[in-house]
C-alpha cells in the first residue's frame, strides 16, 4: 500500500531535457497557421492500447494510436507516445496514473516530425468530441480532460478544422479562427 501511495505521489509528468516546448498558447487562442508550419506531420488518430515500458530505472507510460487519416506529411502505421515517466528505486511497478486517452477514442495530432515515437511535451493534441451529432475538436488538459466547457478553452468544429488545414496546405489560405470555432450550446 505504502509504495502503490508512494509511487502515486511521484509520478510526474515526462519532461525530455532539450526537447522543444510549443511557445503557442492554447484553446481559442491556438494559432493552427504556426502550429501548421510547424508540425511535419499532422495525422487524425486513434488510441488503441496503453502499457507501462521500463528503460533502466525509468517506468515510462506510453500510448499507442493507430492513424486513421494522414493529413500532412508521410506517416507509419501506429504511433508512440510517451505520456508519464516516473524514476524509480530498486522495486518495479506497474504504472497506476489513469490514460490520458480514451481507448478508441478520436484525436487530431500535430506531431514535430515522422519518428511515430513522441514525448507529449513534444506535440499538441486536440480530442474529437461527437456531442448530439456535433463534432468538434478541443484541446486535451494537462489532466487528460477535454476541455468541453471551460471558457479559456475553444471547440474548433471538425469539418470546418479539417476544410481549413486543407485549404492551409494546398492554396496557402491562412486558417481563421472565427472559421473554425464551433458554435457555443
Amino acid at each position: 500500500m505504502l509504495q502503490h501511495l508512494i509511487i502515486t505521489c511521484f509520478l510526474l509528468p515526462l519532461a525530455s531535457i532539450g526537447a522543444p516546448h510549443s511557445s503557442m498558447t492554447i484553446g481559442a487562442h491556438l494559432d493552427f497557421n504556426e502550429l501548421m508550419s510547424q508540425s511535419d506531420l499532422v495525422v487524425l488518430a486513434e488510441a488503441v492500447t496503453t502499457e507501462s515500458v521500463q528503460h533502466g530505472n525509468i517506468l515510462a507510460q506510453v500510448q499507442y494510436f493507430e492513424i486513421k487519416e494522414t493529413i500532412k506529411g508521410v506517416s507509419p502505421q501506429v504511433i508512440s507516445l510517451q505520456t508519464h515517466a516516473l524514476y524509480q528505486g530498486d522495486v518495479v511497478q506497474e504504472m497506476i496514473k489513469p490514460t490520458l486517452f480514451k481507448q478508441n477514442g478520436s484525436y487530431l495530432l500535430f506531431l514535430p516530425n515522422a519518428s511515430g515515437t513522441y514525448d507529449l511535451d513534444q506535440i499538441t493534441v486536440l480530442e474529437e468530441i461527437d456531442h448530439q451529432g456535433d463534432n468538434y475538436f478541443t484541446m486535451i488538459s494537462s489532466e487528460g480532460e477535454a476541455q468541453e466547457t471551460t471558457a479559456d478553452f475553444a471547440r474548433f468544429d471538425k469539418e470546418s478544422l479539417l476544410n481549413a488545414i486543407g485549404s492551409f496546405l494546398y492554396h496557402e489560405v491562412a486558417i481563421l479562427p472565427s472559421e473554425i470555432m464551433a458554435e457555443a450550446e
